[in-house]
């Protein structure tokens, strides 16, 4: 899980990152089961309900998001995911070229 971006962050994003709760609910230690698939992306649903919010940007373990976007929609909440491109910077430094790559967010995809 990454933090909002700059520029997620002036598309309004509101960060969740450094919600202790949110970060328990999207970490994996072992394989989960269905059950407890649901059971984390109920509590993840309900923190957005309560957060009073339209839309989610939503992204990390695959085998979550279908779950997530589901129980999100259930209660009114579109799915977003964020949309970036990869750019590519190069610059020497000591004779060597250094390549960096970054990712720029243009926009969402809703579902």
């Amino acid at each position: 899980m990454y933090k909002a971006t700059v520029e997620q962050l002036e598309d309004r994003v509101v960060d969740l990152k450094d919600n202790s709760e949110i970060i328990n609910l999207l970490n994996f230690e072992e394989i989960p089961t269905k059950e407890e698939i649901q059971k984390k992306v109920t509590t993840i649903a309900e923190i957005a309900e309560n957060v009073e919010v339209e839309h989610a940007m939503i992204g990390g373990a695959l085998f979550l998001m279908s779950s997530l976007e589901s129980e999100l929609k259930i209660r009114n909440i579109t799915p977003l995911y964020a949309f970036s491109k990869r750019e590519s910077v190069e610059k020497e430094v000591n004779g060597k070229i250094i390549k960096k790559q970054m990712f720029k967010h243009l926009g969402f995809v809703e579902v």
